[in-house]
């Protein structure tokens, strides 16, 4: 059985939007998730960066393979990227 949270807190509100979601709805969402998680694979790929320019001033970054980190970030940027074309093609109507 749904228990129902008390009035005026936040769960309420989070059920409450959870009703009316429907199925577009939900393919924004998981739209909205995949650009997020570009944006987080972006910025790792990005500090690899930084980090490879400044590790001879430590030995701990010196002995870092800061190009197969960056390349598994590009990997994993491309795969996130393929699945956001398509999730956004399904989730805008487009063919």
């Amino acid at each position: 059985m749904f228990a129902m949270p008390a009035p005026g807190s936040p769960e309420k509100l989070s059920q409450a939007k959870d009703w009316f979601t429907t199925a577009e709805d939900s393919g924004r969402r998981l739209l909205q998730s995949l650009e997020t998680l570009l944006l987080g694979v972006t910025g790792k790929k990005l500090l690899w960066r930084a980090l490879d320019a400044v590790k001879e001033g430590s030995p701990i970054l010196a002995r870092t393979d800061f190009e197969q980190l960056t390349a598994r970030a590009n990997e994993q940027a491309q795969r996130i990227e393929n699945e956001r074309l398509k999730v956004a093609r399904a989730a805008f109507g487009a063919a």
